[in-house]
């Protein structure tokens, strides 16, 4: 009887040090960095990322320098060179006036799938068409779609357009979205996505930053690959990943600057063909440029 309850006791003590290391080793994931920006982003009323269950860190390339390895294990910081470096080699771009978020959130639907000269274009001949946005909404698609026809895919965004004016309207009794003024940054890109299809996080984030100057970082495909090939994020993670990230890291004075920066680093340089690494400002602490 005596033995039984010693094995009893045995047992029950083994059970409760693997039930404390199962709680610690939850304590510590949840002191990751992405746990972090989790949290972060949760609080911030931000949509949590899916939790990545089971999946081990990928290991990293041979030959990488300890001073890379570092910043891979500190985003913060490998976010806060970047921005240093950038800043170096393209200048400080700051936010400069306020616009009109209509007439932003209008341009950045033009400017999905086209270029800023092809884009810019098609605002300027709408507006020259139809100089209200009430005449916008109003008029007849096909009309919209000849007036936009230089920025290309006409026939998906004259509608697009036009329903987004018009829920606009309805929701606010006028075409105006003076209602954004000092609303927090995540409840106001949450009032822009639910104006209608076609505004993704991109879209919202564009014209919040453009238009009214709050520190909502817009990724898009040349940021999210600079993130990418940095070791930002991975290479299969979605803009959503890389903007909670920034969001997360960089100074809200600095989201202006730091996005027209990675924009044009994106462009000259770290292209999606045939980047020029050898001449990369970033190379030093970028996983893609170091093998």
């Amino acid at each position: 009887m005596a033995n039984e309850t010693g094995e009893q006791i045995i047992l029950a003590g083994e059970t409760e040090l693997k039930r404390r290391a199962r709680r610690d080793g939850e304590s510590t994931s949840r002191a990751t960095p992405d746990a972090a920006l989790e949290s972060r982003a949760t609080r911030q009323g931000e949509p949590k990322p899916r939790a990545r269950r089971g999946r081990e860190p990928e290991p990293l390339p041979h030959g990488i320098s300890p001073y890379l390895r570092e910043l891979l294990a500190d985003r913060g910081e490998h976010v806060r060179v970047m921005r240093d470096l950038l800043v170096r080699a393209y200048g400080y771009t700051p936010f400069r006036e306020r616009s009109d978020p209509v007439g932003g959130l209008v341009g950045t639907i033009l400017s999905q799938h086209t270029s800023d000269t092809n884009s810019s274009r098609a605002f300027a001949s709408l507006r020259e068409r139809f100089p209200t946005w009430e005449q916008v909404a109003n008029a007849p698609v096909l009309e919209v779609e000849e007036a936009i026809r230089s920025g290309g895919l006409a026939a998906m965004k004259a509608p697009r357009i036009q329903r987004t004016l018009r829920e606009i309207h309805a929701r606010f009794g006028a075409y105006d979205l003076s209602v954004l003024d000092g609303m927090p940054r995540d409840e106001a890109r949450a009032l822009l996505l639910s104006l209608g299809h076609g505004i993704g996080p991109k879209t919202a984030s564009c014209v919040l930053m453009f238009s009214l100057g709050v520190p909502a970082f817009c990724v898009d495909t040349h940021i999210q690959r600079v993130c990418a090939r940095l070791g930002l994020i991975r290479p299969n993670d979605a803009a959503e990943k890389a903007q909670t990230l920034l969001e997360a890291t960089v100074d809200p004075d600095d989201v202006h600057a730091l996005h027209i920066d990675m924009i044009r680093h994106g462009r000259q340089v770290c292209r999606a063909q045939r980047p020029l690494c050898g001449g990369c400002p970033l190379r030093e602490i970028c996983l893609f440029g170091s093998h």
